[in-house]
Order: structure tokens, then C-alpha cells, then sequence
């Protein structure tokens, strides 16, 4: 069966389903200004999550940020039956990069740890910049998604929504470093600088009022998500990934912003208002196909880039539709559309909803999502 025909019609109708929703969305009054000193809560409500029952933030809750941050790389992967997976021995390799940082040092080498890990000191040619993801994707990458976190603690009354937040975002840094390592089981250096220094450091970084007001009021900093699925017949987890988008003011326009993701996709872009809320946006990037090993004895990888290319509709920042074409492990288009851009006739029925078309082995996945981020799909190939 040729598909190849019913491939164009899928990109041009999800083109045409997002240029219908940028210029068809309803825009909201910004609410009236209040006099009174903006505290903590507030100012992450105003800035960071506004706890919006649309787009990609509707789904935003600590469930879905553990998945998604956890079974980010799982993408780039050729296996993702989670239900097989090795949970025993990849937490016991995420346990033993913790306690036996100082041996996984002294066999690594003190110095390649301090140049391909810890400090900017190494390229990707010699197999290092191990340090880039950890300083762009977990020190600053992350930010976003653990002040989210504590707002959304926070407008549900918690008692200890830092705490809280802390947790449910270390809970996610180590499942990703579980599903990144599996097979060292004795721990490795990368898993041991994120976990014990890089995502600590990320926390109390962006615990502080101060940093979340001084960055959420010059840029527009948050996440823009997947809608993970679990697909059958293999049990597989899809369209799972964690992206955080940047978007800056340009001088003389308050139509054109430029924009930048990083995580799920590295784009890099321009976003043009289609009204008083609504963005849309076009960019083009790389992204990590794999992660190769480069030193079996030491776990140490590099990474292999491929081209892709991004369109985004998003409402006040809460993404309502994407589609990013990429070149990597499966070589896919994907298009998401988020809960509440598409209703069924008068119901408040607006689930999410993705599909992605593989045109290597010209098959088709997709899949239904909740409000809660996570929904059931349909993966034909065999794992």
C-alpha cells in the first residue's frame, strides 16, 4: 500500500488545521492591574503557569511532568516497550551513580570528568561537550518546569509546594537517567554529574523569587510538551518528550518575537501575533537522533544531529497545535493537537489528540489524550 500521497495530505491538512486555529482563537481581556505588591504565588501565576484549561497547559500536572521529562530520550531509542523495561537494574545504576561518585571519578579520569562533564572545556569531535545538555537541558532547561511545579502546588493549596515541586522534579531527572543508562548498572559519570550536581543546582537556582521574576519578566520562558501515549500492540510509550521555548521581544515590533526550543526539538525561529494572545510560529534546528557510546568502559556518548523543522500555534503560551518534521531514529512527522482546540458538536468533550507518519516504513502511529497529559495510541510497528 502506497502511502506516500496520503502523507502530503496529512502535512498539508495539519498546515491548514494550524493555520485555521492561529487565526480562528479566541482571545481573553489581560486581567485588570492590581494595586497591591505582587507576591510569590502571584507572580508565578501572572508569569510562569497560569493554570489555563486549553492548549498544552491544561494538561501540565506532576504526572505528566515526570513522564514526559523522564521517557525524553526514550525517543531516540528503537525499543520503547516500558513494560519490558529493566526498571530493577537501571535504578540500581542511577543509585550507584550516587554513591560511588568518587570511584566513577577516579576510573573516568578526574580531568576528562572536570572538561567533557563539567565544565565548557571540550567539542564534540573528540567525543566530549557531554557538558552542553547539562548546562542548557538540566540547569537552565529545567527551570521552567519546577516553577511550574510549584505554582501548580501552590493554586491547589499544598502545604510545602517547594518541597513538593523539588521532589516531583528530581523523580523525573533520575527516570530520565534510568532510561539513558540501562545497561550500567554500576553507574556512570554523566548520571552522576546531573544527579548529584546539575539538576540540585537547577533547583535551588530556580527556588528563587528573585531569578523566576527577574527571567519570567524579560523573556517568556516555559515547556512545551508531549502528549505521551502508551500504544498497542507493543506496549510501547510514544510521543513522549520534554521541549522548553524561549521567546524574546524584538526591538520596534510587538508583533515578531524570536523563539528558540530545546529538549524534545532545538529550533530556532521567528513567532508572529495572529491576535491579542495567539502565536504562530515557524523555526528550523537540529535535533539528537541518537546517542552514541563512545567509551563502552566509561558510558561517556556523544551525539548525532539531524536537521528538523517546526510550526506552533500556542494561545498565552500554552501550545494548541504543532507539527515538527524530523530527520532522526524514525524520521517522522508528528502533529499534536492539544485539548480544547477541537470540540464534538455541543459536548465540553475537547480531548488532545497526535498522529505520526514514519515515512521509512510508511506506516502511521497515533493517539487520543487527556486533560491529565497522558492518552492510549496505536503503534503498528513491531518492537
Amino acid at each position: 500500500m502506497n502511502l506516500q500521497p496520503f502523507s502530503r495530505q496529512i502535512c498539508y491538512g495539519a498546515v491548514a488545521l494550524l493555520l485555521a486555529t492561529a487565526s480562528g482563537c479566541a482571545t481573553r481581556k489581560p486581567p485588570a492591574t492590581d494595586p497591591r505588591p505582587e507576591n510569590g504565588a502571584a507572580m508565578r501565576h501572572r508569569l510562569w503557569y497560569g493554570n489555563r484549561d486549553f492548549g498544552s497547559e491544561s494538561q501540565f500536572n506532576p504526572f505528566s511532568a515526570v513522564l514526559n521529562n523522564g521517557y525524553d530520550q526514550i525517543r531516540t531509542l528503537n525499543d520503547r516497550n516500558v513494560l519490558e523495561f529493566d526498571y530493577s537494574g537501571a535504578a540500581k545504576g542511577s543509585w550507584n551513580s550516587i554513591v560511588r561518585a568518587d570511584k566513577l571519578v577516579k576510573s573516568y579520569g578526574a580531568w576528562n570528568w572536570v572538561r567533557y562533564e563539567l565544565l565548557p572545556l571540550s567539542g564534540k569531535g573528540e567525543g566530549g561537550s557531554q557538558w552542553w545538555p547539562n548546562y542548557q537541558l538540566h540547569l537552565i532547561g529545567s527551570g521552567p518546569t519546577y516553577v511550574r511545579l510549584i505554582a501548580w502546588y501552590e493554586q491547589r493549596s499544598f502545604d510545602h509546594p517547594r518541597l513538593a515541586a523539588a521532589v516531583t522534579s528530581y523523580a523525573g531527572h533520575v527516570l530520565n537517567e534510568m532510561v539513558e543508562n540501562t545497561t550500567y548498572t554500576n553507574g556512570t559519570v554523566d548520571a552522576m554529574t546531573d544527579l548529584l550536581i546539575f539538576d540540585p543546582l537547577a533547583i535551588l537556582l530556580w527556588n528563587s523569587d528573585k531569578v523566576q521574576k527577574f527571567v519570567g519578566s524579560r523573556v517568556e520562558f516555559t515547556d512545551w510538551p508531549g502528549q505521551p501515549s502508551l500504544a498497542m500492540p507493543g506496549h510501547t510509550i510514544e510521543n513522549t518528550y520534554q521541549t522548553a521555548m524561549v521567546r524574546l521581544k524584538l526591538p520596534h515590533t510587538n508583533n515578531w518575537r524570536a523563539f528558540t526550543t530545546m529538549g524534545g526539538s532545538y529550533l530556532g525561529g521567528l513567532s508572529r501575533r495572529t491576535g491579542d494572545s495567539t502565536w504562530f510560529s515557524i523555526g528550523l534546528g537540529t535535533d539528537a537522533s541518537t546517542n552514541a557510546i563512545v567509551d563502552t568502559a566509561t558510558g561517556r556518548k556523544t551525539v548525532d544531529l539531524k536537521s528538523n523543522f517546526g510550526i506552533f500555534v500556542d494561545r498565552s503560551g500554552s501550545l494548541l497545535g504543532s507539527m515538527v518534521l524530523k530527520s532522526g531514529v524514525d524520521r517522522a512527522a508528528t502533529v499534536n493537537v492539544y485539548p480544547g482546540v477541537v470540540r464534538f458538536g455541543r459536548s465540553q468533550l475537547a480531548p488532545g489528540f497526535w498522529t505520526q507518519y514514519l515515512p521509512r516504513q510508511r506506516v502511521m502511529r497515533f493517539g487520543v489524550t487527556t486533560a491529565w497529559g497522558v492518552g492510549v495510541g496505536r503503534n503498528p510497528l513491531p518492537q
